[in-house]
């Protein structure tokens, strides 16, 4: 609604994509969970479609964002 993009500063679907793209860092980064078992668990229909939403907000996948992650610690 328009309230919701006048506080967020954008649409509602656009911020629950992105909440979800957060919740599911954490998971790629601290455990082993399948890249599938993460897009379920954060509310996405499939794989592709979180990888595609993931790839798009963060410039990279979330198999490279699990690589990069985990060598920094």
């Amino acid at each position: 609604s328009r309230f919701f993009r006048d506080i967020t500063g954008q649409n509602l679907f656009n911020y629950l994509i992105d909440y979800r793209i957060e919740r599911s860092l954490a998971l790629l980064s601290g455990t082993d969970m399948p890249v599938s078992a993460i897009a379920s668990a954060t509310g996405f229909a499939g794989q592709s479609y979180y990888a595609k939403c993931f790839s798009e907000r963060k410039g990279i996948t979330p198999v490279e964002y699990r690589k990069r992650t985990r060598r920094e610690v």
